[in-house]
Order: C-alpha cells, then structure tokens, then sequence
C-alpha cells in the first residue's frame, strides 16, 4: 500500500514528493527522518522485480530523467548482484548436498566392500582351505602315478586360487589398514603391486607417525592405491618413491615416479568420457575428507601426486584442485 509496493507492480521508478504528509500508517519511517523528497526504483534482474532501491532527500527535490536513468541504472547493477549471490548460495548448498551425497556414497561402498570381503574369507576361503586338506589327505592313499600327479595340479590349482581370494580380499578391504595404520599398509601394498613389475619402491616417512581417523585412513589409502595401480598399468616406473608427512594439523603423502609421464590438459580436455575418470576419482575421494590433490606430469619426465588431508575430522572440503606447480 505504499509507493514501493506500487514500484513492484509496474516495474518503473517512482517519485514521492513530501511523503512527510502522508499518514503515518504507510510512510512512519520517513516521517520520522523528515524526508521530503522520494525516489523509489525496481531492482529487476531477469524480468523480476527482486526489491526496490529507495532514495531520500531531506529537502525538496525534482528528479530529472538523466538523474532517474542513473539510479535504475544503479538498481539495475544492484539486482544483477542480488540475483548472482541467490545463485552462489543455491550453488553452495548444492555443493554441500553434493559433498555429502558423495560421502555416503563413498562410506556405503566401502561397507559393502568389507562385507564381500568378509563373506571371502569366511566361505571362500574356508572352503578352499577345506578342499586343500582334502586333497593332502587323498595325495597320502593314492595308489597310482597318474592320480598323484592329478592330486598334485589340483593342489597348485587350489593354493593358487586361495592366494587370488587372499589379494582380493585385500583389494576389498585391507586388514592390515585397520591393524596396522596407513604407513605399513600401503608399503606392504606398493611392494607387493609395483614389485610384480620389478619397480623398486621407497617409502619414507617424516614427522609425527600416528593412526588418523578411520575416514582419513580409508580416503588416503584407496588414492595411493589408485596412484600405484596407474603407475603399474601406465608408467612404466623402474623406481617409485613415497613419502609420508605428518605434521600438527595435516597429513601429506607424496609419489613420484620415474615413469613415462603424460600430458595432463591432454587429458583432462579429452572428449573421450573414460578418460581422466582415474584423477577425477582421485580428487572426488580427498574432496570427500576435506583433503586436496594436486598432479604434475610431463611426457618423459614421470609423475608426481601430492594428496593433502586434514589430521582431524574429514568435512566437506573445499579448493580441491588438479593441476601442475
């Protein structure tokens, strides 16, 4: 019921002279600043009247046509403001709801991997194992050549599927990550993967060493995990170095390789979708625990991951970043 509410309407600036005299009901405000000149304009932005700009004057005042041009103009600026941090507030809350999609996803997908790992080694494994006492106890009454030696490639047969179902399940889940903490576990990891390859590995550590929260642990070792399997698949690395930092507030872990290296816009302009799906899984998990990731690479000159997590805690995370220093 008042001139700002009638700028809403129709979309235009208007101007109030000696508002003072209008009742109290609709223009208290500017009685009591004794205003006595108004100009309200429409702050519009995409075709929407989000607010009004509204200007007082404590004495009289004609408004001219450059001067009401000016301040729509001025309003004009002043919604397109409005209307970009409407939109970076629904971006960030999207982000948010996003970071915490993603943790869930990455906290379900880790529980089911625990649980197939589990149902391996108390069924699989068992059974396995059960088949190979079998096949020991038969080795001991077998009357011919030919079925010892029969016994025999079935018991190889066996011991080498019950060493698939044991790497597997570590794949899964690493017992050895719950037991004995992120440095031993991905030594043991980095060895047992590269060392098929005859690449040599150093795992050095500095500061503090200590057990961090379960989130942090899982984030840091399946990015390592992923970083070795692409220098063993990829690289072609005769020596890989890690290195852990451990320091009051966060935690570094660093591999380089001497490998063949590759043209990272290369591949994070590809149009192909499959590609870069590794980084990006990368940069998605320490994203997840309030970490950063940062890769640098050149053909011929190897590569270099830096993964950076906080000690504590494990929240949504933010500058997340790929990229080359």
């Amino acid at each position: 019921d008042t001139a700002c509410g009638g700028v809403l309407e129709i979309g235009e600036a208007v101007v109030v002279q000696q508002p003072s005299r209008a009742g109290a009901g609709s223009f208290g405000a500017f009685q009591r600043e004794a205003l006595a000149s108004l100009i309200h304009v429409p702050l519009i932005a995409k075709n929407v009247a989000l607010g009004t700009l509204c200007l007082g004057m404590r004495t009289p005042r004609e408004f001219g046509s450059e001067e009401i041009s000016l301040l729509s103009a001025i309003g004009s600026q002043i919604a397109v403001a409005v209307e970009n941090a409407r939109l970076y507030q629904e971006l960030r809350r999207k982000e948010q709801l996003r970071g915490e999609l993603l943790r869930r996803v990455i906290s379900a997908q880790e529980d089911e991997r625990k649980r197939i790992a589990r149902e391996l080694h108390d069924e699989t494994s068992q059974i396995l194992s059960a088949l190979l006492y079998t096949l020991d106890a038969a080795a001991e009454t077998c009357e011919t050549a030919q079925t010892e030696t029969l016994i025999d490639k079935m018991r190889g047969l066996t011991r080498n599927a019950i060493d698939g179902v044991h790497k597997l399940i570590f794949d899964l889940r690493p017992t050895m990550l719950d037991q004995l903490g992120l440095v031993a576990a991905l030594r043991w990891y980095a060895e047992t993967r590269l060392g098929e390859n005859g690449t040599r590995v150093e795992v050095t550590e500095q500061g503090n060493a200590q057990r961090l929260p379960a989130a942090i642990e899982t984030a840091l070792f399946r990015a390592v995990q992923e970083t070795i399997n692409n220098v063993a698949r990829h690289a072609g690395a005769r020596r890989v170095q890690i290195a852990f930092n451990f320091q009051k507030e966060q935690v570094e872990v660093q591999v380089v390789d001497n490998g063949i290296g590759f043209d990272l816009h290369q591949v994070t302009r590809s149009t192909d979708p499959r590609r870069g799906l590794g980084l990006m899984s990368l940069q998605e998990r320490m994203s997840a625990v309030g970490g950063e990731f940062f890769l640098t690479s050149a053909p011929g000159q190897g590569t270099t991951v830096l993964l950076r997590a906080p000690i504590t805690g494990g929240g949504n995370g933010s500058d997340t970043r790929a990229g080359g220093g």
